[in-house]
């Protein structure tokens, strides 16, 4: 009976030590979230809207929502643009559920420069801004938040630093008049979120950078006018629908180990993989999906039949058979041995 008892009173210590634990930390990172969202105080500067934030002035909108053509001086003293500073509040749902209503877009803003020396374009800052047709970025930048420039329709041209290390997810999803996106020479960019570029139709080409090593789902989902893609060396993972109804010829050239079962589909209607790598270096890739029913991860191995009819293999010399599975380079483009 002692025995029990003890052991009760230990058991219990221990679960309201940990219980108080858990509200301590709770309690922390619930008043941190807090503090992050509550506005000290506010301000106009010229054409914008100045919020204050944790003892810093950000950029939260426009004074006059009716201009075409907007420039963020480098003398505004602003630590960046707050999210949503420019994206339409009347109707504003978010980029999970993109509103069907188009009239509630901002229907003015057509140009911005921005140069002032920011780091971040904020969350969904430009979001719904379906007239803006180019952006002017300063060579600050080190990240492009989540939906940034989401469902900006008419967007045609845009810059993006060398220094930008992320592109967060849903970023230029729905940008359908983007027409080239040019990420080859950035070194310091090394993930690319979640739908990044997901519905961009008028996208013929799109050049990754070489130090990214996961292509997330949905990435290119829907980029249909795409002719050719690139998937650099250090890539090992090739996420679901990453390039979905993507009708383009694909050069893999690293050992990729797991692909999403839906990754390419839309492949093979006129369209190959060139993977720089043997049959075998193919057959050790994982295709995984995701079950509906239990949320769990099924992995299995790549089946060679799935792939046979538009996949490559890399020689550098003639092969003395089925030359029609293999490929090399001519002239720079991949060309398959006949």
């Amino acid at each position: 009976m002692k025995k029990t008892i003890l052991f009760r009173h230990i058991f219990l210590t221990i679960f309201m030590l940990f219980f108080s634990f858990f509200l301590v930390s709770c309690g922390k990172k619930n008043s941190d979230v807090t503090k992050r969202v509550v506005i000290q105080d506010t301000k106009e500067d010229g054409d914008f809207k100045l919020i204050k934030i944790d003892n810093k002035w950000y950029i939260g909108g426009l004074v006059e929502a009716e201009k075409e053509e907007i420039v963020i001086p480098s003398t505004i003293d602003v630590y960046g643009i707050w999210k949503k500073a420019f994206c339409d509040k009347k109707e504003y749902i978010g980029y999970n559920n993109p509103p069907e209503v188009k009239d509630y877009y901002n229907d003015t803003l057509k140009k911005v420069t921005i140069e002032k020396q920011f780091k971040s374009i904020g969350e969904e800052a430009f979001y719904g801004c379906r007239k803006l047709e180019k952006v002017v970025l300063p060579e600050s930048i080190t990240e492009l938040c989540d939906g940034a420039f989401l469902n900006c329709e008419s967007l045609e041209e845009i810059n993006i630093p060398n220094k930008v290390a992320r592109i967060d997810g849903f970023c230029f999803f729905g940008c359908i008049n983007l027409k080239e996106i040019d990420l080859s020479n950035h070194d310091k960019l090394t993930y690319i979120g979640k739908g990044a570029f997901a519905d961009c139709y008028s996208l013929t080409k799109a050049l990754l950078p070489e130090n990214i090593t996961v292509i997330m789902e949905d990435t290119f989902l829907g980029c249909r006018s795409i002719k050719k893609m690139i998937i650099p060396k250090k890539v090992t993972i090739i996420e679901e629908r990453a390039f979905n109804c993507c009708e383009c010829d694909f050069i893999i050239l690293g050992k990729i180990r797991k692909i999403g079962s839906v990754s390419f589909a839309g492949v093979g209607f006129g369209t190959r993989i060139y993977f720089k790598g043997s049959k075998d270096d193919w057959s050790k890739i994982v295709i995984y999906h995701i079950d509906p029913l239990t949320d769990k991860v099924v992995y299995k191995k790549v089946n060679m039949e799935d792939f046979k009819n538009y996949t490559c293999f890399y020689s550098e010399k003639r092969p003395t058979s089925d030359s029609y599975n293999y490929w090399h380079y001519v002239d720079g483009e991949p060309y398959i041995w006949s």
